[in-house]
């Protein structure tokens, strides 16, 4: 589909592609570049001033996916970072173990956000994890916390089972709040 509005922060906003050409099929939704989902139909809460786009193809290899935008708000001493991750699972070869936040309260890497990591230490503060309690594999998770002058860094993960059972576990790039 097409169009256009105004929506305001945490709406749920529910977009409809078009059917595709002869010789192309639904490839997925799009924003910032990245696919955010596989489905024809695509609810998600609105986060911040975006662009989604409906992709088409000759042909599409569906892989999960998790994408994560970040918003903050900045009062005097009063910070607060909100990380959103949007996550997709194809029905087919896949299947949904959990997804969720890791974050620390200072600079770091992706490298250093890892679930093998959770409960370790960056710069003296603790690497904790955030994990959703929703558990279907298509859908959006969010986390608010509080940062002081170090910052705070966040990644999206998601695990889940191949096809073959095997356990993947895929992480978004890292986000520093340092505001």
């Amino acid at each position: 589909g097409t169009g256009s509005g105004t929506y305001a922060y945490d709406s749920e906003i529910r977009v409809i592609a078009n059917a595709p050409s002869d010789g192309y099929v639904f490839a997925g939704w799009e924003v910032g570049g990245k696919i955010v989902s596989y489905a024809q139909s695509y609810n998600f809460f609105v986060s911040k001033d975006m662009t989604i786009t409906a992709t088409y193809a000759q042909s599409v290899v569906a892989k999960p996916i998790i994408t994560m935008e970040v918003t903050t708000e900045v009062s005097g001493s009063y910070k607060i970072a909100g990380f959103q991750t949007t996550r997709s699972i194809p029905a087919a070869g896949y299947t949904f173990v959990e997804s969720g936040i890791i974050y620390v309260k200072a600079q770091a890497t992706a490298n250093d956000l890892v679930l093998a990591n959770v409960e370790g230490l960056v710069s003296g503060k603790t690497i904790k994890v955030s994990t959703a309690t929703s558990q279907e594999g298509n859908g959006q998770y969010n986390l608010n916390a509080s940062y002081t002058e170090l910052g705070i860094t966040a990644v999206g993960f998601m695990t889940y089972l191949d096809g073959s059972g095997n356990k993947v576990t895929i992480y978004t790039d890292a986000y520093n709040v340092t505001q």
